[in-house]
């Protein structure tokens, strides 16, 4: 195999592989690279939220909250923003989302996830990977996750999850306050963050 043959083989899987780390507002940048990527890594930060928004709103709406149902409502809302996904101002992806979710489920649905929903914003401006990735799977999760399954999942004990998630948070806060203006990360997030 020659030189050529193999960083061609070599830079596609290279793209991907740090799809999983990079900012929300940057996704839409990598879109072009390797769309179908870009947008499954984007449906999987956010699939566990989406779900839980969609079975709080039929369980308020129609007293029930059948798996089928609520996972064809999730599949109805990431194909409804679908074409919307490389559109538009980048760092206002989630805002353009969270519109979608409103569209099908309700404001009050929405408000359910709010917080966790923009907490992804900056958890990707964490410079520490493993803080990033830890952080990033509660909230992924909706605060849901037992600090076990934490441990098993990153091969770590759940004191060291416990203390991870303390540190990762105390730096979350202080990205923040330093990597982000008030006003800035406002209209980021619809002002659930400020």
């Amino acid at each position: 195999m020659g030189l050529l043959e193999s960083i061609s083989r070599w830079r596609p899987w290279k793209a991907r592989a740090k799809v999983d780390g990079i900012p929300f507002e940057e996704l839409q940048n990598r879109y072009s690279e390797d769309a179908n990527a870009t947008y499954k890594e984007f449906i999987r930060r956010l699939h566990q939220l989406i779900f839980y928004a969609a079975s709080e709103y039929l369980e308020r709406t129609k007293g029930r909250r059948r798996q089928e149902e609520i996972e064809n409502i999730v599949i109805g809302i990431f194909e409804e923003f679908s074409p919307q996904f490389a559109i538009g101002s980048p760092d206002k992806i989630l805002v353009r989302f969270a519109q979608v979710i409103r569209n099908q489920l309700d404001d009050k649905a929405f408000r359910v996830i709010a917080a966790l929903f923009y907490k992804q914003i900056p958890i990707y401006h964490l410079s520490d990977e493993g803080e990033r990735r830890l952080l990033a799977a509660v909230y992924e999760e909706g605060l849901s996750t037992p600090m076990k399954v934490l441990a098993d999942r990153f091969k770590m004990t759940v004191k060291d999850v416990e203390n991870g998630l303390t540190k990762a948070n105390s730096n979350l806060c202080s990205v923040m306050q330093r990597d982000f203006e008030s006003g800035e990360l406002k209209e980021m997030t619809e002002g659930y963050l400020s």
